[in-house]
């Protein structure tokens, strides 16, 4: 016996293993629903909205939302298919080592993942697709981030926050220095790297560390 569609067909077409599709204003809204095994615990079920369905449009992406902060725009002002470089690149380059210890020996890719989440709050796919440390292998970190706990990323950026204080205790100092290199992109096909400021660069090496 045929199920009957919960929507119309044209939304309904949209559904496939792993999305589902809910009412929202005078259309629909297609969200991608995970579950992550945790041993020991209840599996963990996340959403992401992807976008929205209506009759006329049919599927219509999400547009990432861009903060006023945000590095990922054109000097005009319009959205750029920009990927954050030079805070990460730090991190890594700086603090890599010391947050593998940290976790036992961890792996590279943990240790990415630790790094998106320190400076986007997330190791979400979106994230990893917003730094040039990460966007070319997004699928597969995204993969491996749900075979692991969250609470093991938790303590790499707990391990990665207490490195960075103990490099740069002056807080005005480090929060100028993040702030500048999260400013610094790079274009999603270019290859060409970004140049680092020597105002910039003489900053960081006053402190001792790589740039």
């Amino acid at each position: 016996m045929k199920t009957q569609n919960i929507y119309p067909d044209w939304a309904e077409k949209y559904r496939e293993p792993g999305k589902t599709i809910r009412k929202s204003g005078s259309g629909y809204a297609l969200i991608r629903c995970t579950s992550t095994y945790v041993p020991g615990e209840n599996p963990k079920s996340s959403q992401e909205y992807l976008g929205r369905i209506t009759e006329k449009d049919g599927f219509i992406p999400k547009v990432p939302r861009v903060s006023k902060n945000n590095p990922h725009k054109d000097s005009d002002g319009k959205d750029a298919e920009r990927l954050e470089y030079g805070l990460s690149r730090f991190l890594k380059k700086n603090f890599g080592r010391g947050v593998q210890r940290g976790l036992y020996a961890a792996s590279a890719d943990l240790v990415s993942l630790v790094i998106i989440t320190y400076i986007f709050g997330s190791c979400s796919r979106e994230n990893l697709m917003k730094s040039s440390l990460t966007a070319d292998r997004a699928d597969d970190l995204d993969d491996y981030r749900g075979k692991i706990s969250e609470k093991r990323i938790a303590t790499g950026v707990k391990k990665l926050t207490q490195l960075i204080d103990d490099a740069l205790p002056d807080t005005a100092l480090r929060r100028n220095i993040e702030s500048s290199l999260l400013m610094i992109t790079i274009s999603r096909t270019g290859k060409t790297k970004p140049k680092i400021p020597e105002e910039l660069q003489t900053l960081i090496a006053d402190e001792g560390l790589k740039v």
